[in-house]
């Protein structure tokens, strides 16, 4: 039987990272984090890469999260840069809110 084995074999391109694109994993990659996601590059340099996963939504409010921030209803997303002071934002307002 000739089956064909190459099915298997994951495709690359030689496309390179930078700010403004979007990686997604491996369909086999490892780990919880970054399995199966998609993530913006916001940032990238030979310093490193700053980035947010696109699809993997909590069930929180952003309330929940933060009980002192003002009432706004907003999806909460996991996965962007690490701080425990900073809340980051990906929003279509760039007209109404230049520099952000």
């Amino acid at each position: 039987m000739g089956e064909n084995l190459d099915i298997f074999k994951i495709k690359t391109n030689n496309i390179a990272p930078k700010k403004g694109r979007i990686l997604i994993a491996e369909p086999f990659l490892p780990g919880d984090y970054f399995s199966r996601s998609v993530v913006f590059l916001v940032a990238y340099s030979q310093k490193g890469a700053v980035g947010f996963i696109l699809n993997k939504r909590i069930d929180f409010s952003l309330q929940e999260v933060f009980p002192d921030f003002p009432d706004f209803e907003a999806r909460v997303f996991l996965g962007g840069p690490v701080s425990g002071d900073s809340i980051f934002y990906i929003h279509r307002l760039g007209n109404i809110m230049p520099g952000s």
